[in-house]
């Protein structure tokens, strides 16, 4: 098997981010291990295949997609169930190069659900010890994407 068929797995959890906004998990210990920054490709059969940020993925092969409701297919994603299946090909795609130093702060900067990709990267930031500050965008307070479980706070004169 290579790393670009397409392997069919079964969703675990599935939570509820902010209006219009998931996160779909899933386990799979075949895939390859992901870098933030990384890619998959999510196919709902008969609907299509689209290209989903990796939100998150731990050593257990917990891997988690975030879909924001704004199409065909990801009104399809936000249908399933725990319990059902999709297709997944990857990871894929470039992915984000930490730094090996450590004395320095870095930026992690994104808006709406920009932010998915950030996600994972801040979990491996935090693994590796580096020191960082999220810096996170939305329209509306309650579009704040992982707000229950990433410490967001609101600076002054900001909404």
């Amino acid at each position: 098997m290579t790393k670009y068929n397409v392997k069919t797995v079964k969703i675990t959890k599935i939570v509820d981010e902010c209006p219009g906004v998931k996160t779909f998990i899933f386990k799979d210990p075949i895939l390859m291990k992901p870098k933030p920054g990384q890619f998959l490709m999510i196919w709902i059969p008969g609907v299509d295949e689209i290209p989903m940020s990796i939100s998150a993925y731990d050593d257990n092969d917990e891997w988690a997609v975030t879909v924001q409701n704004v199409g065909e297919c990801t009104n399809s994603i936000h249908q399933l169930k725990i319990g059902d299946y999709i297709g997944v090909r990857g990871p894929i795609g470039n992915f984000f190069n930490i730094p090996k130093e450590k004395n320095k702060t870095l930026f992690l900067i994104g808006g709406g659900i920009g932010v998915a990709p950030l996600k994972f990267l801040a979990s491996e930031l935090i693994k590796l010890k580096h020191n960082f500050k999220l810096i996170v965008g939305a329209k509306l307070k309650n579009q704040l994407v992982f707000k229950n479980n990433m410490n967001y706070h609101k600076t002054e004169g900001f909404e």
